[in-house]
């Protein structure tokens, strides 16, 4: 199968799972690193989301994949979820951030 014909299954196959794929040059992961870098400077990314998610990101992807020419980039929705709690006669409702829930991420795994 050539490169661009199993680009495309492995996107078509993310989008049957309601997920978004695309296939870049390796290239992409520097410029990558120097957005994130870019809106941590200005403040666009809070420090700590940087620290936990970030950090021991590797970006320098050579190391590991010398041979590497592409790189399969990939989206997953994770929407908020709304919780109603009823105490004391009164109703609650409450927004959880999909952060605080890995659904998604272990259907990915």
């Amino acid at each position: 199968m050539a490169p661009d014909e199993t680009a495309g299954l492995i996107c078509s196959k993310l989008e049957e799972r309601g997920y978004r794929g695309m296939v870049v040059p390796i290239e992409h992961v520097a410029k990558l690193k120097y957005e994130i870098e870019e809106n941590g400077s200005q403040g666009k990314i809070e420090v700590g989301l940087y620290e936990k998610y970030l950090a021991d990101f590797e970006f320098d992807v050579t190391k590991r994949l010398p041979k590497a020419c592409s790189i399969i980039i990939t989206a997953a929705p994770q929407p908020q979820r709304k919780v109603t709690f009823h105490f004391n006669g009164q109703t609650h409702l409450v927004i959880i951030p999909p952060t605080y829930y890995a659904d998604t991420d272990d259907q990915i795994s």
